[in-house]
């Protein structure tokens, strides 16, 4: 009797041990060495990356402008990735994202850095001016050619108001506050960061939500102006597509109430072009969301190159360019905007 119990706990037991077996060969696992890798502006070597799995796994990468390389496209178990990258002649750094995939795994990222090259010279936005109430500004930088000023006179040459930028430690953008001199009031817009997310409030009643991509360009931007107000109110949703750092396309919807309470929707798509000169916006280290703020700058100016045309149902912009190739004169639908710009040598430079 106890030998046939004992033989009954025997055959239980084993099969207890099977079925952890079975469990544990189904549990397939992936993993990779390291989750952020950073190359010089000319790469001397490549770089590595193991891949510990006991599954078949592929990689995708996002990048714009095919600057580097990654092999193998796929694998089974262990191995290793090789990356190359190309050099570096701009200011800017750049970014891509590697993704390694499996069946039944969570999928892996390796984020890729590269360093911009700080002695090139650069051009840089330094007035503006717009023609619908003749008022102009001016635009200061500090030595990482972070945007740190903007200054607003009016059509007397008098300061209007003063907008100063500071960053953190890390070079992050940490506050933004603008201070209406005439009037003696300073509003602190207030923005947060999660990940890809940002959010913040404008001067007056209206707030952004921006969801970045792996470049840390904007890919979707919902506009709110006065939320939900009893007279007048507007949200829009932009959905933004790229391709080698140029916005190329935004799908919009607009939906509110207007001031006399009539409702309203509207969707359509805004179509860029661009020249191959590079934007003075894009050596402008300030993050690129932040132009999306900044109520007179689109997000086109967050593009590597400067635009030729806007073509929508609702849009219609024209562009004159300097003999530099630059964004000379706007004409937009409200009136005319005109550019002037300064060039400041590398820091490997002599002036």
């Amino acid at each position: 009797m106890k030998r046939q119990a004992f033989k009954n706990i025997a055959v239980a037991f084993i099969a207890v041990l099977v079925g952890l077996a079975s469990c544990q060969k189904d549990n397939k696992e992936l993993a990779v060495e390291m989750e952020v890798v950073e190359f010089a502006i000319n790469p001397t070597e490549v770089k590595t990356v193991n891949i510990y799995s006991d599954t078949d796994w592929s990689i995708e990468i996002k990048q714009a402008g095919g600057w580097l390389s990654v092999t193998p496209a796929s694998g089974r178990n262990d191995g290793t990735l090789t990356l190359t990258a190309q050099v570096n002649d701009d200011f800017a750094e750049r970014y891509a994202t590697i993704t390694v995939a499996g069946e039944d795994v969570k999928d892996k990222t390796i984020a890729v850095i590269q360093q911009g090259d700080k002695t090139k010279d650069v051009i840089l936005l330094e007035k503006m001016q717009q023609h619908i109430d003749e008022s102009w500004y001016i635009f200061e930088y500090d030595e990482q050619h972070r945007l740190t000023k903007r200054n607003h006179y009016d059509s007397n040459d008098s300061l209007r108001s003063v907008m100063t930028l500071t960053y953190d430690d890390d070079g992050d953008l940490e506050s933004v506050l603008w201070v209406n001199v005439q009037y003696l009031f300073f509003y602190r817009p207030g923005f947060t960061k999660e990940g890809n997310k940002i959010s913040f409030w404008d001067y007056g009643m209206s707030r952004y939500e921006i969801e970045l991509n792996t470049e840390e360009l904007p890919e979707k931007l919902t506009y709110y102006w006065r939320p939900k107000m009893a007279h007048g109110w507007s949200n829009t949703t932009y959905n933004y597509k790229w391709v080698n750092r140029n916005l190329s396309q935004a799908d919009y919807t607009a939906i509110g109430v207007t001031s006399h309470d009539e409702e309203f929707e509207k969707s359509g798509t805004n179509i860029y072009t661009y020249d191959d000169k590079k934007s003075p916006f894009y050596h402008c280290a300030t993050p690129r969301w932040f132009w999306l703020w900044y109520y007179y700058v689109t997000v086109s100016d967050c593009s590597l190159n400067n635009l030729v045309s806007v073509n929508s149902d609702y849009v219609n912009y024209e562009y004159t360019y300097n003999e530099d190739g630059f964004l000379a004169k706007e004409k937009r639908n409200g009136g005319t905007i005109t550019y002037t710009y300064k060039r400041r040598p590398g820091s490997g430079n002599i002036e």
